[in-house]
């Protein structure tokens, strides 16, 4: 996976684009998680993406974008209960 983060965003599995993502969010998470590293909670991921939403909403919409990024990212995306976190790999760049 190589994820292309300056001069737009751009996400490639083997050379190709990535197809499959639900929205723009989906790939902005996916960015965030893959250039701060360590552990985010779900919650200060929901009010990060979602701040015009209640924590209920935010919740929703965050899980349908985890849900998503488990399916493309596989092993890169750590997901639990409460919490997310971006697991890199000999295979992945990031620039």
């Amino acid at each position: 996976m190589e994820l292309y983060l300056l001069g737009g965003l751009a996400i490639h599995h083997q050379g190709e684009p990535l197809p499959g993502f639900v929205s723009r969010k989906a790939e902005a998470l996916l960015a965030y998680l893959a250039y701060t590293g360590g552990e985010h909670t779900r919650l200060v991921l929901a009010d990060l993406f979602w701040d015009d939403r209640t924590s209920a909403q935010a919740l929703g919409n965050l899980r349908v974008i985890l849900s998503n990024l488990r399916q493309l990212a596989g092993d890169h995306v750590e997901i639990s209960r409460q919490s997310v976190a971006w697991q890199p790999g000999p295979e992945v760049t990031v620039d």
